[in-house]
């Protein structure tokens, strides 16, 4: 083979060579970027289904606590003369916080007004349920007063005669919850127990009586706490709002990973109960959920095409050094 031939082979080696390494390399970038947005789209659509699941269990659990309303004014409507007795064992026996961990108390309320307040009390002192020092609380003339009669509470607390209507926060839920016959939900209020949470009301209607409720009063912390444990809300963050007044949003609840930085995945569900609206924010980094090594496919197409490369280079070089130089 003479000189010239042989160089002709070489560059023609070469150049497809070259363009062997250009292909390889343009198509390790294409496939890291398809695998890349795969993940991210794959980690989107997760993040997106697993967000779902959240809100929908949380619209259930709220639902599942009107169910324990609905209980509560069939029991006292179908049992004339209910005593505290026996609302506390029909509770009781059905293990029911137990089965509602963020369930407070469940209680049964009449409207009284201020013509009756004296023999409504006189009445009470006389009931062992209530003893001789039974009071309204607070103290002050109102014209209607809201007082549980029947009541039991995770941790057996003892009816105090605290006016459920002395608040406007607690009156307006109690009032919204009569002019619509419906479960009515109050905003955030710290209860009677000193925690923070939130009651709903549904009207009794006894013999044409439109003036008592049935009540649960629900701790935020441990219905969240509660959900969390059963949910996917511990591999994303989370906050929960009440925006049914848009220009005063109340925060329910912040899980301890929430920031205000910006994030790869972020979505805003939004919930209706009891004529509030409660916003669901959720964010998180991808990639989220994957396993370690999807995080990396990107980066080892790259090194996987990198390393394709350099055998070639390598392979040509070992080539050219190797070839025999024909001499004329």
């Amino acid at each position: 083979m003479d000189r010239f031939t042989f160089r002709i082979k070489i560059r023609a080696m070469t150049l497809i060579s070259v363009i062997v390494l250009i292909t390889i390399g343009l198509s390790s970038l294409v496939l890291s970027r398809l695998a890349s947005t795969t993940i991210q789209e794959r980690a989107s659509d997760q993040f997106t289904w697993n967000t779902k699941q959240v809100t929908h269990h949380v619209q259930t659990s709220l639902n599942n606590y009107n169910s324990v309303l609905y209980m509560s004014r069939s029991y006292v409507v179908n049992t004339p003369g209910l005593s505290q007795t026996q609302w506390n064992g029909f509770f009781r026996n059905q293990d029911i916080f137990g089965q509602y961990k963020g369930l407070n108390s469940v209680s049964y309320i009449q409207l009284v007004p201020e013509a009756q307040k004296d023999s409504f009390v006189a009445e009470k002192r006389r009931s062992p349920d209530f003893g001789s020092s039974f009071t309204v609380s607070p103290a002050g003339t109102r014209d209607i007063y809201g007082l549980a009669t029947l009541s039991v509470s995770r941790n057996n607390l003892a009816m105090t005669g605290f006016d459920v209507y002395s608040t406007p926060d607690r009156r307006i839920a109690y009032q919204s919850a009569l002019a619509t016959g419906q479960p009515t939900v109050s905003r955030q209020i710290v209860l009677n127990s000193n925690v923070t949470g939130f009651f709903v009301a549904l009207p009794v209607v006894v013999a044409g009586d439109r003036s008592t409720f049935a009540t649960v009063a629900i701790h935020t912390d441990s219905f969240f706490a509660d959900i969390i444990a059963h949910s996917e809300l511990d591999k994303m963050a989370v906050q929960v709002s009440d925006v049914t007044d848009p220009a005063n949003p109340d925060v329910l609840y912040t899980s301890t990973t929430w920031s205000k930085n910006d994030f790869d995945l972020a979505k805003t569900d939004k919930i209706n109960f009891g004529g509030r609206i409660w916003q669901l924010s959720y964010h998180s980094q991808l990639p989220y959920i994957q396993q370690v090594t999807a995080h990396f496919i990107p980066y080892l197409v790259l090194i996987a095409g990198a390393l394709l490369a350099s055998t070639i280079l390598l392979t040509i070089y070992i080539f050219t050094k190797t070839t025999p130089r024909h001499r004329h």
